[in-house]
């Protein structure tokens, strides 16, 4: 979400909130208008359809739309559809999503543990004390 402009002052003190999609933008009132008739009408607020609505406001963000999808049939359909991918890669990110390029599954994927080497042993020098004869012929 983008907001466009500053917010505008409308009339009884409260302020518009334009944003680049125009679903999300807002206004602020008052808190000493909370329960005036003009500024709220309705006792309930209009609810949407839900299949409707492709907004997610968590953590990652991601569309419904996506989450919603299990074959890579859709998923590339999708792709097509929301994104400026390129035509040569939208299979490659379906099979990643929804096929068998996912690294979670095999071959890619191992859940035992890595076997360790042993440590070979370090060898260890030794001091010898005494007379030693050395020939150098």
């Amino acid at each position: 979400m983008e907001v466009l402009y500053p917010p505008i002052e409308l009339s009884n003190e409260t302020l518009h909130v334009p944003c680049s999609d125009s679903h999300l933008s807002f206004d602020i009132v008052p808190v000493k208008h909370k329960d005036d008739e003009e500024f709220f009408p309705d006792p309930e607020p209009e609810l949407l359809d839900t299949c409707k609505i492709d907004y997610n406001f968590t953590e990652n963000n991601i569309p419904l739309s996506f989450l919603s999808i299990t074959t890579m049939e859709e998923g590339e359909a999708w792709y097509r559809m929301n994104t400026k991918a390129p035509e040569c890669m939208i299979p490659y990110l379906a099979r990643y999503h929804w096929g068998d390029l996912h690294p979670k599954y095999p071959p890619y994927y191992n859940d035992k543990p890595k076997k360790t080497k042993k440590k070979k042993e370090e060898r260890k020098f030794e001091k010898h004390n005494g007379k030693f004869i050395v020939n150098f012929d």
